[in-house]
């Protein structure tokens, strides 16, 4: 009999469940330093792996926020072949920028998309531009880092966290079960 998926991962979701803990704990205690920030950052995120819609949300914030706001769109930009902090520009490519924010920057050519593996450092660069975003989305976020760089502005943190309609979502799964757990350790 073949063994299951989830019986072969298991063993590498209880060190994800180790790193977690100590990285919450490290945040926690104060060892790991936080950035704070003076403009809402909305995080778009999920407790699951994939496939929850982040990025039809994420165009929906964008269509919503675009007319009244000078939005910016901070990404890690998964399978770019640059590194770095990366404004896109005309010549943008999903080579330079990542398939996703080019969706996003050819769907609103208005939006400022900054790709950055270093979140912060993708930060100081929207920050440093004239005029600096009034609001910035993180896409595909990490749900420590939205705690951490955002939980003092305007006494909210607005978050958007995408779950599946599924009800054996945390049934037994180590994995979903920690991410749910880091939102509550880390005091969201």
């Amino acid at each position: 009999m073949k063994p299951s998926p989830r019986i072969l991962l298991y063993p590498l979701s209880l060190v994800y469940c180790l790193i977690t803990s100590v990285r919450n704990t490290l945040y926690n205690k104060g060892i790991k330093k936080t950035t704070r920030y003076q403009i809402p950052l909305i995080s778009i995120g999920n407790l699951t792996v994939g496939g929850t819609g982040k990025t039809p949300m994420s165009e929906l914030l964008i269509k919503t926020l675009l007319p009244d706001y000078r939005c910016a769109l901070l990404s890690r930009g998964y399978g770019r072949k640059t590194k770095g902090p990366r404004m896109a520009a005309n010549d943008a490519s999903p080579a330079t920028i990542g398939d996703e924010p080019m969706q996003m920057k050819l769907k609103f050519p208005e939006l400022t998309v900054m790709v950055a593996e270093k979140r912060t450092l993708g930060m100081e660069y929207l920050l440093q531009q004239n005029p600096a975003p009034q609001v910035v989305l993180l896409d595909d976020d990490d749900n420590i880092w939205i705690n951490r760089v955002n939980a003092e502005w305007d006494g909210s943190i607005p978050i958007t966290l995408l779950i599946k309609n599924n009800k054996k979502q945390f049934h037994g799964t180590t994995l979903n079960y920690q991410e749910l757990k880091t939102l509550v350790e880390s005091k969201l």
